[in-house]
């Protein structure tokens, strides 16, 4: 049952992804900080902020910290609706949703924040915005600092549009 929150935090920081291909679940080794028992009620849904709207790098940069907010709160709560909503033109982020799904059936959550942004860099590319955040993760491996890139779709209802790891 926790094997489950950690292959998220696989699909999402171990695994190889190049381009916008899908990732893969992979099995891992079981995390620490997973349990249970029902969600932690102070735990309380991300708000997108107002600045997470604008299309500027700025607004880009937002929207990245809100996505992980709610992936952070997916993992703890098992309410995968947050993230879905803002996940729903991301072909690559599907199987990431489907395993917060599988851990929300099974009630094996996370106990605390298994993703932390250090720092997001973006640049627009046309109509979009490309972002790299530098997260650390945490896992029962220890925690570690990873690149993840972020396709985004600004607006007044900003998306991820893909998702992938950058190889250091």
């Amino acid at each position: 049952m926790r094997r489950t929150v950690v292959t998220i935090c696989a699909l999402l920081t171990l695994a190889a992804c190049r381009g916008p291909e899908p990732i893969e679940p992979t099995p891992s080794p079981e995390p620490t900080g997973t349990t249970t028992a029902a969600p932690d009620p102070t735990v309380t849904e991300p708000t997108l902020p107002d600045q997470a709207r604008r299309n500027t790098p700025e607004g880009a940069a937002a929207f990245v910290g809100y996505w992980v907010k709610t992936f952070n709160y997916a993992a703890r709560t098992g309410d995968i609706r947050p993230i879905e909503r803002v996940s729903e033109d991301c072909n690559a982020c599907r199987p990431y949703l489907e395993s917060l799904e599988e851990v929300a059936s099974q009630g094996d959550l996370a106990t605390r924040d298994l993703w932390d942004l250090r720092r997001t860099l973006v640049t627009r590319n046309g109509a979009v915005f490309e972002a790299s955040a530098t997260i650390r993760t945490r896992s029962s491996t220890g925690a570690k600092v990873e690149r993840i890139g972020f396709r985004l779709r600004p607006g007044d209802s900003p998306r991820v549009i893909d998702l992938y790891r950058i190889e250091s």
